[in-house]
């Protein structure tokens, strides 16, 4: 299972594109919602959509096998345009929170009640308002009978909510900090390597947008985690942050022969996604990184950016994006003609 909207893709497994933070903030998102919403969602339910939020909070009580339906349906009615003044309600927020933390306190640990508490993560990710913040810190914690599947959505919403409501504001929340802390130094003997992995990395990207002293300090400490999309997490918070501790990751990130980068990947159209996705990211974070501090040695990024410029196995859009990137890393203001007779 897995989490919300996010930027450009990248995973070890494959990206989603239901992940919400904007692009601007150069993270890697580490959870799949996509995937699962096309086996989940049953044909009946898209012809026949529910778009009443009180009937979707009364559907969800009392609690049964089906009543993560319409927890995704109101994760999507929250994303939707047409309903924006949603994410404002408070009343809502709460009716959701106290339908979550009483489903936490549950020994009950089946597929329904996890897709239940998943979306409900991603609903409280989507408002505007902190009354989510609590119950998702409980979420993510790794209290008694946590699953981690509902771990990596409550952690990616609140990276969501830090970038809607500020970072002081989400930062303030009581335990806050010390839960991501604790998610990015999880023991690989507590669950499978995979998903002790998918942890840390999830936590990476929630350090990397939550910022400050102490989750740099973790951050840098993970740039030499062995789990590459940990690695590149790592690397693009600290970009964010102006951290030129950054720099050794971002030269892995944009050698598009780097095989770590595409390790885990089983086929050739995965591994091409999967470097073209590490590549962006990290190009950048370069660039983050190069407006953060102007007068940062960034050389050998730049050489290394120059070189996907020529790589005739990348795509077009790619060796554009490269190419403007240097255009900006240079502040060669002659390269935008050259550009625009590309």
């Amino acid at each position: 299972m897995s989490t919300p909207r996010s930027p450009e893709p990248v995973q070890t497994e494959v990206a989603s594109s239901t992940t919400r933070l904007p692009v601007r903030l150069f993270v890697i998102p580490m959870i799949l919602v996509v995937i699962l919403v096309a086996i989940w969602l049953p044909i009946r339910w898209m012809l026949h959509p529910n778009d009443d939020p009180k009937s979707l909070v009364s559907n969800l009580q009392p609690i049964n096998r089906d009543s993560w339906w319409s927890a995704y349906a109101m994760s999507r009615l929250l994303q939707s345009p047409d309903h924006q003044d949603l994410k404002d309600d408070s009343e809502l927020c709460r009716q959701l929170v106290a339908i979550l933390a009483s489903d936490l306190t549950a020994t009950a640990t089946d597929e329904s009640h996890v897709r239940l508490r998943v979306f409900l993560c991603r609903a409280l990710g989507e408002f505007r308002v902190d009354d989510g913040l609590p119950v998702l810190v409980e979420a993510a914690s790794s209290r008694p009978g946590a699953v981690m599947d509902v771990r990596y959505a409550a952690l990616e919403s609140i990276a969501i909510l830090s970038d809607t409501l500020g970072r002081e504001r989400v930062v303030s929340q009581a335990r806050l900090i010390d839960v991501v802390l604790q998610a990015s130094r999880v023991p690989t003997q507590a669950h499978s390597e995979r998903e002790t992995s998918k942890l840390r990395a999830t936590a990476a990207f929630v350090l990397g947008v939550i910022g400050g002293p102490r989750a740099r300090d973790r951050l840098a400490r993970m740039l030499n985690d062995g789990h590459a999309n940990t690695r590149y997490n790592a690397a693009t918070g600290l970009a964010r942050s102006g951290d030129e501790r950054a720099i050794p990751v971002l030269l892995e990130m944009v050698d598009a022969d780097a095989p770590a980068a595409v390790q885990g990947e089983t086929t050739s159209a995965s591994r091409a996604l999967k470097r073209a996705s590490v590549i962006v990211n990290g190009i950048r974070a370069t660039v983050q990184l190069a407006h953060q501090i102007p007068q940062s040695d960034l050389a050998a990024l730049r050489v290394a950016i120059d070189q996907l410029t020529v790589r005739s196995d990348l795509s077009s859009r790619l060796r554009m994006d490269a190419k403007r990137a240097l255009v900006q890393l240079n502040g060669n203001s002659a390269g935008d003609d050259r550009l625009q007779g590309m």
